[in-house]
């Protein structure tokens, strides 16, 4: 009884550390995007606004906007002074009455993620998707640049309203960083839909964070090399930004990867499982068009790209690599395209080479070049007549004879004690 309690305690301290939450059911089907200048990032999936849970406190504060559950919008015309304007309009699952629409934001100062524009929507609901009534709501909350968050804005329609379609438009807000760009280039969305406040409003479940840990705290599961650059928990097929990093499995376009500003190389399989040979490097040059000349089935890329102390070191480690090298990944399925939790990609700049070994001992005979050739004379010289001076005995030639004298003593022995014994026989007869 001793045992299985401790076996049922343990699990659930296990449970409680890498805690899921369990998602509630929502009410939306799909979403769309409207706008001249706005483009949903092509890797993430928009199901991830709609699958009834938000991020957890931990994974929003980690400033990496690749976690899984955020889906980021790009403002391609940012600098431009005419901020763009966005529409989302997600579809609910029936014709139903709904008097909140709640939308979550994840914000990311540093990457250029922000928030709509003097925090102004415009939401409407419609039955049909085409006639929608509309109403101006302003967001709470201020902008923070120094870390990344999300925030929950939830807006009261002032009335029950049959609706199966919701729309949210906004204009991209002024970039606050001071840097070149005019207004945000991105809006992160975590999740969105609509309810009834007397069925609690929002129809989505928190998650917990009470347990929870960061990827970013779990050790790799190899040793990584001392002097290597390490890369911990790398996804796959993913747009990087600031201080992220991708494996792409699908070359045919790296243009939707936004490798532009990021070292890109390509990788080819080696008979090792987990290594890769460098075959191609690609320097963050801004070339937004930019395709390897040598890809053949089977290779990958793996790109970095960084602003940070940390991201930019793994960029210039990345860009420091040359044709030969190889890149080690750790815990990674390629068919699958899955990771395990302290999955690591490592690669040492620069690498040791083949022939390194070999250049102290091909230095030796220059130093006394004349030396050499005499000393291999002399020792031929003295090695002929060792091999052709019959008068010495061989080295094996007294243990030969030793060995025949001591086979016929035993002979004798024999034959000595067998006339003994028929002797003594016969007297007893």
């Amino acid at each position: 009884m001793k045992k299985l309690l401790c076996a049922i305690i343990a699990v659930a301290l296990v449970s409680a550390l890498f805690l899921i939450p369990v998602s509630a059911e929502s009410n939306v089907v799909g979403v769309e995007f409207k706008g001249d200048y706005i483009k949903p990032l092509a890797a993430d999936d928009p199901a991830q606004l709609y699958d009834g849970s938000v991020l957890s406190d931990a994974d929003a504060a980690a400033s990496d906007f690749n976690k899984p559950g955020i889906l980021l919008v790009q403002n391609t015309n940012c600098n431009s002074e005419e901020p763009s304007e966005c529409t989302i309009i997600f579809e609910l699952d029936s014709l139903q009455s709904i008097d909140t629409v709640y939308i979550n934001w994840y914000v990311y100062c540093n990457a250029m993620i922000g928030l709509p524009q003097d925090n102004a929507l415009i939401v409407g609901t419609s039955k049909d998707g085409v006639a929608f009534n509309e109403i101006a709501w302003t967001m709470e909350g201020e902008v923070d640049l120094n870390k990344s968050y999300q925030i929950e804005t939830v807006v009261d329609l002032g009335a029950t309203v049959d609706a199966k379609f919701v729309s949210v438009s906004f204009f991209m807000g002024p970039n606050g960083q001071g840097w070149d760009k005019v207004s945000w280039e991105w809006i992160g969305l975590t999740e969105l839909g609509a309810g009834l406040k007397s069925e609690g409003g929002n129809q989505y479940d928190e998650v917990s964070t009470e347990e929870s840990v960061s990827l970013d705290d779990i050790e790799p599961i190899v040793e990584v090399p001392a002097g290597a650059t390490m890369i911990k928990h790398v996804p796959f097929n993913t747009a990087i930004q600031t201080d992220s990093s991708t494996i792409i499995t699908d070359l045919s376009d790296l243009a939707k990867y936004n490798v532009a500003w990021s070292a890109c190389v390509l990788l080819r399989p080696t008979e090792t499982e987990g290594q890769y040979s460098v075959v191609e490097v690609k320097t963050a040059d801004g070339d937004y068009e930019f395709a390897f000349t040598d890809v053949q089935e089977g290779d990958i890329a793996l790109a970095a790209h960084g602003e940070g102390t940390e991201g930019l070191a793994r960029r210039d480690a990345l860009q420091g690599l040359v044709a030969g090298d190889i890149v080690y990944f750790a815990g990674y399925n390629f068919a699958e395209q899955t990771f395990e939790t302290g999955a690591v990609v490592y690669y040492a700049v620069p690498a040791e080479k083949p022939d390194e070994p070999s250049e102290e001992p091909s230095e030796e005979p220059s130093e006394e070049p004349s030396k050499e050739p005499a000393d291999e004379s002399e020792e031929q010289n003295e090695s002929v007549p060792a091999a052709n001076n019959s008068e010495e005995p061989s080295a094996t030639e007294p243990n030969n004879t030793g060995l025949i004298i001591g086979i016929a003593a035993g002979v004798v022995a024999v034959i000595a004690v067998v006339v003994v014994v028929v002797i003594v026989v016969k007297k007893k007869r």
